[in-house]
């Protein structure tokens, strides 16, 4: 299960996310949906390890995912995320 508590994120002092909690069980589907700079991109963002929070927790199967890089969590099939749009993935290098 991906947990998601009390997150809390910012960019340059903007603070975007506000007390987040999401709960989504083992082997379920879930969509963010709503209008745009809502945080939807930032949220995901956070989970895979490209943003950290200001303060909250996430955790996956109860494990605390704070402290791991991105290439990490993806090495580890932590979280996997895939952002189309930007072409972002948490197993790319910075110069792809």
């Amino acid at each position: 299960m991906l947990e998601i508590s009390q997150l809390n994120v910012a960019y340059d002092g903007s603070q975007i996310l506000r007390n987040v909690s999401l709960s989504v069980p083992a082997r379920q589907v879930v969509c963010l949906m709503g209008r745009n700079g809502v945080g939807k991109t930032t949220t995901l963002k956070s989970i895979v390890g490209l943003l950290k929070p200001v303060s909250g927790a996430i955790a996956l199967d109860g494990e605390p995912l704070d402290g791991l890089r991105p290439e990490q969590r993806a090495r580890e099939d932590e979280v996997h995320s895939h952002f189309a749009a930007h072409g972002l993935h948490a197993r790319n290098r910075i110069d792809e």
